[in-house]
């Protein structure tokens, strides 16, 4: 028996940038992933002022995002989608690049 499996209110959630990520694996052997999201300092003037004030900043603080628990199988599956989404990313963004210069999609 083949039953679909459907997500249904995926558009409802708030999508947040993240450009961290920490894995780890848990005393219970499960793997824990987390996504935060680090802020750059601002830094004013020059270059030398900039060099100058990123000197002082002792630490980057990142802020947590989401918190994920895995098994290794789930871990397995998520290696491949996320492979398949970056192959599709890469696809298109090839055929934004041909399009971009004129050329053919196929």
């Amino acid at each position: 028996m083949d039953i679909p499996v459907v997500w249904e209110g995926l558009e409802s959630l708030p999508i947040a940038l993240v450009n961290n990520a920490l894995g780890q694996v848990g005393q219970q052997d499960e793997i824990i992933l987390s996504f935060g999201q680090l802020t750059p300092p601002v830094l004013y003037g020059d270059l030398e002022q900039q060099r100058e004030q990123a000197q002082q900043i002792e630490r980057l603080a990142v802020r947590p995002v989401a918190r994920l628990g895995l098994t290794r199988a789930g871990l397995d599956d998520l290696i491949r989608i996320l492979t398949g989404t970056r192959d599709n990313y890469d696809k298109v963004q090839q055929a934004k690049a041909r399009r971009m210069q004129g050329g053919d999609e196929t």
